[in-house]
């Protein structure tokens, strides 16, 4: 989603935040695949296909973590 959306619906529903810790794992997951991925396009201008795994197992392991967040928040 774009910021335009998410700034209607936050206007149009607004929600609390309850647990700042249930943040961290996404807010440390985004600053180190931006990370990589400026390291990944800035070689060669392109992402290869190892890469892309790289940054797809980023993903996965960002999934994970949100799981047991969820599942082991108080």
């Amino acid at each position: 989603m774009n910021v335009p959306t998410m700034g209607l619906l936050a206007i149009l529903n607004p929600h609390t935040i309850n647990s700042f810790t249930a943040l961290v794992p996404a807010m440390i997951t985004i600053a180190i695949t931006l990370l990589v991925f400026l390291r990944f396009a800035y070689t060669g201008q392109a992402i290869t296909r190892k890469e892309g795994y790289a940054l797809v197992a980023i993903y996965v392991i960002w999934l994970t973590a949100e799981m047991f967040v969820s599942v082991y928040q108080y």
